[in-house]
């Protein structure tokens, strides 16, 4: 789902609001430092740095950051993969307007999102 379609989907759900928008790895840390949302959905096909490696370094400094990875496909390596950079889930980009709001309120509350 196209970053600003996602962002669109999330403003309309009572109790979510969207405080920062990137468009590469980079950028998205320097949002992250600034806004330190209390969820982060990162796509893994970001420009510059990738989101795994987006993801390991937002976690390196900042360990108690929630974030769920999106990807245009997923199977159980990239399961693996994800925890290993410290992801709290991973959703496939083709189920997201199914389960991105519920998997925010999820890892939100403590638990994983991992579809």
């Amino acid at each position: 789902m196209a970053r600003t379609g996602m962002s669109a989907l999330l403003e309309s759900e009572e109790g979510i609001t969207v405080v920062a928008e990137a468009k590469s790895g980079e950028e998205g840390l320097e949002c992250f430092r600034t806004s330190q949302p209390d969820v982060t959905v990162i796509d893994v096909n970001l420009p510059g740095i990738d989101g795994w490696e987006t993801t390991q370094r937002l976690r390196g400094e900042f360990p108690e950051a929630l974030v769920i990875l999106t990807s245009m496909f997923s199977d159980a390596s990239d399961r693996r993969r994800a925890e290993e950079v410290g992801a709290r889930g991973l959703l496939a980009e083709t189920q997201l307007r199914g389960v991105l709001v519920s998997s925010i309120r999820a890892v939100y509350s403590g638990d994983t999102a991992f579809l």
